[in-house]
């Protein structure tokens, strides 16, 4: 319908634009124009679309009868209208957004650490930022230390062994029921510290406390064990208190009283104090940080004393006693030089002790032996060749520390001992010392190509006789005897006649010995105790149908003496005239059959008493850490 009303406006429209004027007159108007307003329409104007307006009216409100009226005050209010629920679901309501879970908390595992320790008869310890630090006597025995440990809540000893050697480590090696041994993955000086005479052995006390110490150090001194460790780069081993603990490290310092050490703290910063003590002499300590700095301990030769440390070279800034360590420090000594010093005579004649370092000393000594007393100790400071020079044998009464030297080269002539003033006055002796007598000592020493010339009662490249007291007995301790001989009515590669005396640790190899009465690879006539030794010669004697006897170690115990874990390749004792019981004797190893397993089963290395590196046929000998005396300020 609205197309055709279209259709025909637009029709009307067009008949409009194209009738002439005068068909839109009236019929019967006249339509002449006046000839001037009549024009030519040469175009068809375009009219304006007519607008039709409606008029639309506006709308009124109904009346309402004024007794309909309401007040206003009286006209009821609507409440709003209570918002729809969250959960009504309608179709313009925003989508609800999930619940996030929320973020999980993460709990601190504690790390397994070592929460206290404990060490008997130290000197002095202190806890710093978690670092335990302990000192003890440089001259003590490291089996007189104990050490309680207390594990924290996790840890556990857990096994490390390491696949790499000589890390440093101090490792768990075995966890057994209730035990746990640790050891040290180190090599010094062709020393190997995780023997297990090294081995650090614990037991649970419960609580996670776990106690013991080096049970197998017999006869190892701390200043021993330190001289190992000191300088080392070691440390409890990552992981040996379970999984997750860290590598701790370990410091050894020693000056020449004290050792200290310190386990420190997990990822603890270690510091270093060099103490200069002159242009040739610097020691080194490692402190945790936070540590006080000490005041070490120097000995200085001809006398020479520190005064004090300073912090500059000049030594004008004196060194605050007390002070913490909080970065890399160097530390000056001052030293006082005595104005003169004594000559190496002048100090034996005056009972200083003393120590040879030169060949012109050790003839010194020898041509003066008999002015050092009781008490008076001599110490080798280096190995002395004597050239092949003879002396007289030594009558001597001090102490001697061979010091791990040699003396080698040298020949002895036999004197009259002067040892007795009884009827036994013409007793000849020879050998280095012709006699040793109540208290002495003489230890840590090798001879070497030495001569004991033939004397007519005892003789022995080491001493003629020692002879004590019950009550001071004479001590001859690691005193080993190669390449030498010995010659006389009684003659032993060690020592002719012992009474009151104990030796120890002492050995014979390729020497020898030529007795008339007996030969003994160590000891001749033994009227004492002869322990832990061994002998590789053949001494001879006259045979027995002459009264004569010959032994590996001793040719013969009278009264009493014995002779306790002693091995030879003849046999041990060669006779006894009321002896003692021999105890543990290996008699004729066989260099070329006798297997190591041969010394296990006569007893050698028995619990607490490890001393020897045992091996197959004659090659089993000392360990050396273990044999060695420790000389103290009271011997």
């Amino acid at each position: 319908m609205k197309q055709k009303l279209l259709a025909s406006a637009m029709a009307l429209a067009m008949v409009l634009s194209l009738t002439p004027v005068t068909a839109l007159a009236a019929e019967g108007e006249d339509t002449t124009l006046p000839e001037e307003e009549i024009t030519v329409q040469t175009e068809t104007p375009v009219e304006e679309p007519v607008q039709l307006e409606t008029e639309i009216e506006e709308p009124t409100e109904p009346e309402i009868p004024a007794e309909e009226l309401v007040p206003a005050d009286e006209i009821p209010v609507e409440e709003p209208a209570e918002p729809e629920s969250a959960t009504e679901e309608t179709d313009s309501a925003e989508p609800v957004q999930p619940e996030t879970a929320e973020e999980p908390v993460e709990v601190e595992t504690a790390v397994p650490t070592i929460s206290d320790i404990e060490i008997s008869n130290v000197t002095d310890s202190e806890v710093v930022n978690g670092s335990y630090i302990f000192t003890a006597p440089l001259n003590s025995a490291v089996t007189s230390y104990v050490a309680t440990v207390t594990l924290s809540d996790g840890a556990v000893f857990t096994p490390t062994t390491p696949t790499t050697p000589n890390t440093g480590d101090l490792y768990v090696e075995e966890v057994g029921e209730g035990t746990a041994t640790l050891k040290f993955n180190l090599n010094v000086g062709g020393v190997d510290i995780s023997a297990d005479q090294f081995a650090l052995i614990l037991e649970e006390t419960g609580d996670n406390k776990w106690t013991g110490g080096f049970e197998n150090a017999a006869g190892l001194s701390l200043e021993t064990l330190a001289g190992y460790l000191v300088d080392q780069d070691i440390q409890l081993a990552a992981g040996a208190l379970g999984a997750g603990s860290e590598a701790q490290q370990i410091l050894v310092n020693q000056d020449a009283e004290d050792v200290m050490l310190a386990l420190c703290a997990p990822n603890a910063t270690v510091y270093t104090v060099d103490y200069v003590v002159d242009e040739d002499t610097t020691i080194t300590w490692k402190l945790p940080a936070g540590a006080e700095i000490r005041e070490i301990a120097v000995e200085l030769s001809g006398g020479q004393e520190i005064e004090g440390w300073y912090t500059n070279a000049d030594c004008t800034n004196s060194f605050v006693v007390g002070t913490t360590v909080t970065g890399n420090t160097t530390l000056y000594a001052k030293v006082d030089v005595p104005a003169t010093d004594k000559t190496f005579l002048e100090k034996l004649e005056d009972h200083d002790d003393v120590t040879i370092y030169t060949k012109t000393e050790w003839d010194t000594f020898v041509e003066n032996s008999d002015v050092v007393v009781a008490g008076q100790l001599i110490t080798l400071g280096a190995d002395i060749d004597c050239n092949n020079t003879t002396y007289d044998s030594m009558t001597f009464k001090g102490n001697f520390n061979g010091n791990g030297k040699t003396i080698s080269n040298a020949t002895f002539r036999a004197v009259d001992s002067a040892y007795y003033t009884s009827s036994e006055s013409d007793i000849v002796c020879s050998g280095m010392f012709a006699a040793l007598g109540a208290g002495q000592i003489v230890a840590n020493l090798t001879l070497d190509n030495i001569t004991a010339q033939y004397a007519s009662t005892y003789s022995a490249p080491l001493a003629g006789l020692a002879d004590g007291t019950s009550s001071q007995r004479v001590l001859i301790q690691n005193v080993q005897v190669r390449n030498s001989s010995a010659s006389g009515r009684t003659a032993a590669g060690v020592v002719g006649f012992t009474r009151n005396t104990t030796v120890r640790f002492c050995s014979s190899r390729n020497t020898t010995i030529t007795g008339l009465a007996n030969g003994g690879g160590i000891v001749g006539i033994n009227n004492a105790r002869v322990e832990f030794c061994y002998s590789t010669t053949s001494p001879t004697a006259l045979p027995s149908i002459f009264g004569g006897s010959t032994g590996g170690v001793v040719s013969k115990n009278v009264r009493g003496g014995y002779a306790d874990t002693c091995w030879a390749t003849m046999v041990v004792v060669g006779a006894s005239d009321s002896g003692g019981t021999n105890i543990n004797i290996l008699d004729d190893v066989d260099p070329d059959s006798t297997e190591s397993s041969a010394f296990e089963a006569a007893g050698f290395n028995a619990s607490g008493e490890v001393y020897w590196n045992l091996a197959d046929g004659d090659e089993t000998d000392f360990i050396e850490t273990a044999v060695e005396y420790q000389f103290t300020d009271n011997n």
